[in-house]
């Protein structure tokens, strides 16, 4: 963990401290943080196809819900039985 800021100082990056963690994702379930989010992905431990176990990325719930959240504020869709043309998004 020493290591990264000097590397990161090199591109002018800093991390930041109590934003900065390392997660183990090999820990047993129930032994902490087997997950982590990064620009709108959960990031987590499966395995592929073939058995062999990889880094995998799935949307995650918390930018989801703000999407969801958006398409539920518009009035109406067009083209959807029931509804009239899209009239805006609620504010």
């Amino acid at each position: 963990m020493k290591v990264l800021p000097k590397r990161f100082e090199k591109y002018k990056l800093e991390l930041h401290p109590d934003k900065t963690k390392i997660v183990n994702l090999n820990s047993k379930r129930g032994e902490g943080n087997r997950s982590f989010d990064l620009l709108g992905f959960t990031h987590y431990l499966g395995k592929s196809r073939k058995g062999i176990v990889v880094l995998k990325r799935k949307t995650s719930s918390k930018k989801l819900s703000v999407a969801i959240d958006k398409i539920d504020g518009i009035d109406g869709i067009e083209g959807v039985e029931g509804v009239e043309g899209v009239k805006g998004i609620k504010h």
